[in-house]
């Protein structure tokens, strides 16, 4: 009996972590010539004469289990017998496993009812790596394989999933031939990591391209309520204070507009994403999935190198130590955010660490106007690269070197799949490959308790076979030990410390959570984990983990595996028999394990289920009983079989479960629905009343589209139409509708054309069916099976990104995506997809943008922007204008102009050009441009006029002189550089100099108090004698025609009761000579105007403004006291001006005439009063005696005559009546007799 090994030595090591290394290999797909051992198990350290159990192919195909009873149990798992008809043997677990003691030791397999279990379903390519990475995870950990594992082990399965695509992609670089599984992962990978860069780049872009369209007015999407996410509110500060300062004299003409950086567009395209029902890989609780992949694998990539039979492996699939570290790198780079977390991962902390590496690299700090160079080139080249994993560009470098070591060559850069950024990014890809349900949803890991199938509560302590901790020689159920600095749970909520015991093998934590910050942490219920995040006793970070695996001596062992971070945050790990770690305050302790070892009864069923495990398929079911139970069947004892279909939570669907045939060993069964499912056997009854029992649980597949052909056509015969052939089949069904989904065109400004098509897969025999190929007509190739032709030519006014997208998806749910770049022969190509260029402000240049390369199949007629003109103009300042410049024979694509200050900024655009003659269709795909408007090409700081048009037509101005502000601008590395020299402002008026003086930066330009007409030029300069400055002086042209609103009082005596108020009005608008404008005001017009000049009054603060002055003159009465006169006119043209005068009217002394009507009265008598020679409105008192009997004012005309009582309290005799005005100098008097 030989070993079959290749593909199958993973599945043995997994179940017991041993790798015979001197035994010959072969392939998974070849048929094998004798007996051939599948999985075996060891025998058990604590029980070390148990035989051992074997799974074994016969020569004729068949699968046989050799269960002994008493055995060490193979873990029970799913392996491939054969690659190329997915065969597969699943392997259950008996119900009657034992400790070594003989006591009942997890009696059935738990399910899990409160969390998912069966929704971990990454792509069809991937799901045969998820078998064994299950496998392996269970092997690993010591624990069985069933619910606990699919629901709580996520992260370790999508660790050993990344490390084995990895290794995929290593064994094609390094030219190695892959099996039919593992070229079929290969083929799935290197499509949709295409489509996810695209994808992800194209939505960073869009997000990008909404903050530049009105970057006060952006506000970045909220973040989802139920994803973590970071730096969600920080832009939003930033641009409003940025808003703020740019109406304020501080900071009134700053140049940077606060834009956000690379990583904050792209954590906002991913919220948009979010919020729109979309999963994104790396971001909110994927990001915290992808953080506790990446947190596994550094436990189960770093421990020590164990030994078996003399060979040593680390870790994962026998890899050398060197090829391990190698393939490590993505998550050593990840180490220095995983220093003081926990295992409960602190959301903010974790999303960092998910994100950082990306396609775009370790990022340094970039300049503002480099954010959008950087986001819109990573978007083109995503689009163009025809190599997006690097393979095929560095297979020749590769050749003859060591994979075992992942040799890189010497002297040569390394390929794309070893360097760092590209390993985050397929942990992150991977992490939301295997995060989603069959439906696309997102399907977080869980962070809920586990109950008990007893009781259907949280387990409270160990069971009674469980492993206990040893304490100074006393056994303890539990330990209770301090979490590291700054752990925060799944709701991130601060953790002080946990409370851990063993429950089936796994970690059992109960988190001691700061729920009230008023009070002291409170014990959470526990949550199962395979490792745990500590402090050693010296107060650095470190890891525990149960790790079971075979000793030197071929015996299964336990131990605990704990990992160490040095100050670069990289692993160390190693096996040991006791533990140190700080307890609650700091306190050391140290603790062992009890020993524990599990073995089979003697009698007890194992059963298995072989097959292809597809649709329709002959499925073997077998009971594999020890001898013991074949005996009991023998004296009367009955088999019965049920079958269930599980759900995503891996509980049964009512009405979804099936019986076997009756007393049956082993029988077969086809299956026409695709899931999960859950084979139970017992054996009851006969001698002894044997009951005895066993599960095994296994999938059927769900049909996935498959690709014949997929090209995307860019045909001359279409005149410059898009054509997707496509060809589609799919197997284990001869039936089924595909809906095609094709966004034939996107701009990543928010619109996109997205086309669906239904297709109809017929019967092609064998269980498959086929979509057939499209043929006719020629101008729109279909068949009978599309709904329509999937053919489309994009709009002549509009331009796209040169990318389209197709979406697959089957009746099953199952969908396949792939990105086709736009690329044709016959038309004219950018040289640079995404170009990059500047200009200076203030003074006439042209920037080359890039080489237009016209197509060789076409007669070389030039090539032409004028399609394309308008919809770039629409984009850019009107200072600057597209060209196309023939140079040499060669074709440039070109931007020119005299840019202002103003202007300045990062402008994004799509620059097409057609080879002529125009209209032909041959047009290429438009070019990305980024356009940076800067101050200055130097180094240094330039003194410029901010809040400037660009037109010279915009800069007349008829009311007042303009706001222009004066700045020193900086171009350079340093973004808070001040400038500490002098600004020259100077001012010239036709042709005369008004002023030449030093001004003010980031203040108004310093205009004459007067206004000056005519033609003017405003200018700033800088100078410095210690930094770098541009002293290229900065001029702005301008014209002024103001109106000119002479307002003045006439004087007059200190008696006059009013004065005049006089406007002359001056215009050279309307005289360009004199510049007067005669009276009547308003019978002045311009040519096509429809009024005349229109003057209104304000008088002393009143709100109504009225008609005054047509005439140029205006009567005020001399009313005592200050006052004001605003003057409004508005020109036949809607010109303004506003002139205010104030002036005041003095009361000087003066005598009043006082008459009486009588010259006696009795108390309580009438008299009237008379006064003249007051001013108008003049305040005044009428006094009789020292009794004040009246107040008011005065008439228009200075008099007063009022009627007034004689009061009793004026005494008997002659008395003055007195009138006294607005001072006491100012008054009259008359004798009154009082009897």
């Amino acid at each position: 009996m030989r070993r079959l090994l290749g593909v199958l030595v993973p599945l043995a090591l997994m179940a017991t972590l041993m790798q015979v290394a001197t035994a010959p290999s072969a392939s998974a797909d070849d048929p094998p010539a004798d007996p051939t051992v599948i999985l075996e198990s060891a025998a058990d350290v604590l029980a070390p004469t148990a035989p051992v159990m074997q799974v074994v192919l016969t020569p004729d195909s068949i699968v046989k289990v050799i269960n002994p009873g008493g055995s060490v149990p193979v873990t029970q798992q799913c392996a491939y017998l054969a690659s190329a008809n997915a065969r597969q043997v699943c392997v259950g677990s008996s119900g009657q496993l034992a400790s070594t003691a003989n006591d009942s030791l997890f009696p059935t397999n738990i399910k899990i009812t409160n969390a998912p279990t069966r929704e971990l379903f990454p792509p069809e390519a991937l799901d045969w790596i998820r078998t064994e990475a299950v496998s392996y995870v269970s092997s690993t950990f010591g624990v069985q394989n069933d619910d606990l594992v699919l629901a709580y082990a996520r992260p370790q399965i999508r660790a050993y999933i990344y490390t084995r695509v990895l290794d995929i992609l290593n064994k094609a670089l390094y030219s190695e031939t892959l099996t039919t599984q593992e070229q079929t992962t290969f083929d799935a990978v290197s499509r949709l990591v295409p489509d996810q860069r695209i994808t992800e780049a194209q939505s960073v872009l869009e997000e990008y391209n909404r903050f530049d369209a009105d970057p006060c007015a952006y506000r970045p999407p909220p973040k989802p309520t139920d994803r973590w996410l970071v730096r969600d509110a920080e832009y939003t500060a930033n641009v409003k204070l940025g808003c703020h300062r740019a109406h304020s004299l501080d900071r009134l003409f700053q140049i940077t507009r606060h834009t956000p950086s690379v990583e904050d567009f792209r954590i906002w395209a991913a919220n948009r994403r979010l919020n729109a029902g979309e999963s994104v890989p790396g971001y909110g609780s994927s990001a915290y999935a992808a953080a506790t992949t990446v947190d596994a694998a550094r436990l189960m990539f770093s421990g020590e190198t164990y030994r078996s039979q003399g060979t040593e492996f680390k870790g994962y699939l026998g890899l050398a130590p060197a090829a391990m570290a190698t393939m490590g790198i993505a998550l050593a780079a990840l180490a220095p955010w995983m220093m003081s977390v926990s295992v409960a991962f602190g959301p903010a902390a974790w999303v960092i660490a998910a994100v950082m590496i990306t396609i775009w690299g370790f990022l340094e700090v970039i300049s503002e106007q480099e954010i959008a160079q950087t986001i819109k080139r990573t978007a083109a080249e995503a689009i163009s690269n025809p190599d997006p994993l690097g393979i095929n560009a560095s297979k020749a470098d590769y050749a003859g070197l060591d994979r075992a070591t992942y040799q890189d060559p010497p002297g040569k850069p390394k390929a794309k799949i070893h360097q760092p950024a590209f390993q985050g990014d397929l942990l992150r890809w991977i992490t939301e490959w295997t995060s989603l349900n069959t439906s696309g949803k997102f399907v977080p890991d869980p962070v809920t308790p586990v109950p008990e199938p007893a009781t259907g509560r949280a387990p409270t302590g160990p069971g009674p076979s469980d492993l206990v901790f040893i304490e100074d020689g006393v056994a303890r159920d539990d330990i209770v030990l301090r979490a590291p600095q700054d752990t925060q749970d799944a709701r991130g909520r601060a953790v002080n410390g946990y409370r851990v015991f063993f429950y089936r093998n796994w970690l059992m934590v109960s988190e001691c959570t700061i729920v009230d910050p008023q009070q002291a942490c409170q014990y959470q219920d526990p949550v199962p984990r395979l490792q745990l995040s500590y402090l050693k006793p010296d107060g650095t970070a470190g890891q525990m983990a149960l790790a079971q695996y075979v000793n030197t001596d071929d015996l299964v062992d336990r131990k605990l595996a704990l990992t160490s971070f040095n100050e670069a945050g990289e692993p160390s790990g190693s096996l040991a028999d006791q533990w140190s770690f700080q307890g609650p305050g700091g306190t050391p302790r140290t603790v062992t394990l009890a020993p524990q070892g599990s073995l089979l009864p003697q009698i007890n069923l194992v059963p298995t289920v072989d097959g292809s495990m597809q649709l329709g398929q002959l499925l073997n079911f077998q009971a594999n009983p020890s001898p013991d139970a074949t005996n009991a069947a023998a004296n009367g004892a009955g088999y019965s079989w049920t079958i269930e279909h599980l759900d995503d939570h891996g509980v049964a669907i009512p009405d979804d479960t099936v019986t076997g045939p009756a007393n049956a060993v082993a029988f077969q069964r086809r299956f026409d629905k695709p899931g999960d499912y859950r084979a139970q056997v017992r054996l009851v009854g006969g001698t002894g009343a044997v009951d005895v029992g066993g599960s095994v649980d296994f999938s059927i597949a769900r049909p996935v589209p498959q690709v014949v052909t997929a090209e995307l056509r860019d045909d001359r015969i279409r005149n410059g139409a898009l054509f997707l052939n496509l060809r589609l089949r799919e197997e284990n069904t001869p039936t089924d509708t595909f809906e095609v989904e094709v966004t034939w065109a996107d701009d990543a400004m928010g619109n996109q054309v997205v086309l669906h098509y239904t297709v109809h897969c017929q019967d092609a025999g064998a269980g498959t069916c086929e979509t057939g190929p499209l043929i006719s007509p020629s101008s729109a190739p279909t068949n009978q099976n599309w709904s329509s032709s999937p053919t489309f030519t994009i709009p002549d006014d509009q331009a796209f990104l040169p990318v389209v997208r197709m979406k697959v998806t089957n009746s099953f749910g199952e969908s396949l995506v792939q990105s086709f770049p736009v690329v044709g022969e016959h038309r004219p190509r950018m040289a640079d997809p995404a170009p990059f260029t500047s200009m200076p402000v203030g003074t006439f240049s042209r920037a080359r943008v890039t080489e237009v390369i016209p197509s060789g199949l076409v007669a070389d007629q030039g090539i032409s922007i004028n399609a394309f003109v308008m919809q770039i103009a629409d984009k850019l300042p009107e200072s600057v204008q597209p060209d196309v410049e023939k140079v040499d024979g060669r074709y440039y694509l070109i931007l020119k102009g005299e840019p202002n200050s103003d202007d300045m900024g990062v402008y994004t655009f799509y620059f097409g050009a057609e080879q002529e003659p125009a209209g032909s269709g041959y047009r290429a795909a438009p070019a990305l441009v980024t356009l940076n408007i800067v101050p200055t090409t130097q180094t240094g700081f330039r003194a410029l006029l901010r809040n400037t048009p660009s037109s010279f037509a915009d800069r007349f101005y008829r009311n007042t002189y303009p706001d222009f502000g004066v700045q020193a601008a900086y171009n350079g590395p340093d973004p808070d550089a001040e400038f500490t020299g002098v600004i020259t402002c100077k001012l010239t008026a036709s042709g005369s100099l008004i002023f030449e003086k030093p001004c003010a930066q980031d203040a108004p330009f310093p205009w004459p108090n007067r206004l000056i007409d005519g033609g003017m030029v405003a200018s700033v300069v800088a100078s410095s004698s210690d930094q770098d400055v541009d002293d290229t002086v900065y001029s702005v042209s301008l014209n002024t025609t103001f109106i000119s609103a002479d307002v003045s009082i006439d004087p007059a005596k200190p008696a006059a009761l009013s004065t005049t108020a006089r406007l002359a009005l001056s215009d050279r608008a309307f005289d360009p000579i004199s510049g007067r404008v005669p009276t009547p005001y308003s019978k002045q017009t311009f040519p096509d105007t429809s009024h005349g000049y229109q003057v209104t009054c304000g008088y002393d603060g009143k709100p109504a403004w009225k008609p005054c002055l047509d005439n140029g003159t205006l009567k005020l009465l001399r009313v005592p006291g200050s006052h004001q006169l605003k003057v409004r006119v508005v020109a036949p043209d809607d010109a303004t001006t506003t002139q205010t005068i104030t002036w005041k009217v003095a009361t000087p002394a003066r005598k009043f005439q006082v008459t009486l009507n009588k010259a006696s009265v009795k108390p309580k008598a009438s008299l009237r009063v008379k006064a003249t020679g007051l001013l108008p409105a003049e305040s005044y008192k009428i006094r009789i005696g020292s009794v004040v009997v009246a107040k008011g004012k005065s008439n228009d005309k200075g008099k007063v005559n009022r009627v007034v009582t004689v009061r009793k309290a004026i005494p008997v005799g002659k008395r003055a009546v007195k009138v006294v005005g607005a001072t006491t100098k100012r008054y009259g008097q008359h004798a009154l007799r009082v009897r």
